[in-house]
């Protein structure tokens, strides 16, 4: 597997790296959310 460039990862300054990482997060713990609406086994 060929890892990719850490500037393409983390961009080129930390104020870059911390809005990829929070995009990132707020992605990943949307899909999680999407798959446990549909399970119906969330309940707001």
């Amino acid at each position: 597997m060929m890892k990719r460039p850490i500037e393409e990862v983390y961009g080129c300054d930390a104020a870059e790296g911390f809005k990829k990482g929070k995009k990132e997060t707020v992605e990943h713990y949307r899909a999680l959310l999407h798959i446990i609406k549909a399970d119906g086994k969330f309940d707001l």
